[in-house]
């Protein structure tokens, strides 16, 4: 709030002082024009540099958000490829620790509102569609934990991963996520060298090891 009011006045300021310089130098005649003209145009230039730098700050935070993202499927990417989701189901016979989805940029993307202009309206719907689907996943992953490990019998986490299996649920995460990540890559960070995304997605794989 307090950031937004000295915004606010800074910017109050320039313009009445923008004003006021344009006044005097329709006032002005001869030589005494070049005082005011200056200062019109050092003040135009001083406003129009805040605007800039705003416009410049919203789409680096932007750019940040779409990298952090991309870097978040990556790691889903690793973690849908763990073993505990490829076992054979005549193999289980205890209860298994599932690794969860991770969906911390996605609930920070939500919350700040970055996404939320027109031309961004595909990713906004993937970041929501993934959000959901994630906490959907994660949440079953919960249960299957909670009733096999109440539960010592071994055909209780058998039947629970097969029935994890044969939901399809992990077959539509893994969709999602290669349909996120190939969006994300062509054509909101298209601009960014390929270097730069290859560092994204070593550091989110090392992470997610």
């Amino acid at each position: 709030m307090r950031k937004n009011f000295v915004s606010y006045l800074t910017f109050s300021i320039l313009s009445l002082g923008l004003v006021t310089s344009v006044i005097w130098l329709t006032r002005s005649e001869g030589d005494s024009r070049f005082e005011p003209a200056l200062t019109v145009l050092g003040l135009f230039a001083t406003i129009t540099g805040i605007f800039a730098e705003r416009l410049a700050s919203v789409y680096e935070r932007k750019r940040e958000l779409l990298l952090a993202f991309y870097g978040e499927c990556i790691k889903n990417s690793e973690i849908l490829k763990n073993r505990s989701f490829n076992l054979d189901p005549d193999k289980v016979n205890g209860p298994i620790v599932f690794p969860r989805l991770i969906v911390s940029v996605s609930e920070a993307a939500i919350i700040s509102g970055a996404f939320e202009e027109a031309k961004y309206r595909e990713i906004s719907s993937y970041i929501y569609e993934w959000r959901d689907t994630a906490n959907e996943f994660n949440h079953r992953l919960d249960i299957t934990e909670l009733i096999t490990f109440t539960n010592p019998s071994s055909i209780e986490p058998r039947s629970f991963y097969v029935e994890l299996i044969s939901s399809g649920k992990i077959d539509e995460a893994i969709e999602l996520n290669q349909i996120i990540t190939h969006s994300l890559k062509t054509k909101y960070l298209r601009q960014l060298d390929t270097t730069s995304l290859d560092l994204v997605c070593r550091h989110a794989t090392d992470r997610a090891v």
